[in-house]
């Protein structure tokens, strides 16, 4: 793998997802009223694992890993935690708190994703043309 600014950046976030992956994975296992608080854990560190350490695992452990969790969401092995779901008197609170200000998050991330993209060429990727993807 060619490590780029780009990558680097790329790799820190997927790094900073995957610990909050196992911080939702920790939150179910302490979690006493869930009844599958085991193997909604376990779901949590395996994606967790596979957004830190995916692209270094042998592609069959990935693959695995996709199938691991597949199979316990088939299953209905995974349930959220009690902690995860707010009342209706909580949530209204919070939308009478926050207001429109929630908005400004994701407005923030696309106008620094459009400035990225303008100002500074180097961080995006390049896009192979049409002539030059080969055809299988």
């Amino acid at each position: 793998m060619t490590w780029t600014l780009s990558t680097v950046i790329a790799e820190i976030f997927y790094c900073i997802i995957g610990l909050i992956f196992i911080g939702t994975g920790f939150k179910a296992l302490k979690d006493n009223t869930c009844s599958k608080r085991v193997t909604t854990a376990a779901f949590w560190f395996i994606l967790a694992a596979t957004f830190i350490a995916g692209p270094y695992f042998p592609r069959w452990i990935t693959g695995l890993c996709v199938v691991l969790m597949a199979l316990l969401t088939a299953f209905n092995r995974v349930a959220p935690s009690k902690s995860d779901i707010p009342d209706a008197k909580e949530t209204r609170a919070a939308a009478d708190r926050l207001g429109y200000s929630v908005f400004i998050p994701p407005l923030f991330l696309a106008l620094s994703a459009v400035l990225v993209a303008t100002f500074l060429k180097s961080l995006v990727p390049i896009m192979p043309s049409a002539s030059q993807v080969s055809s299988p």
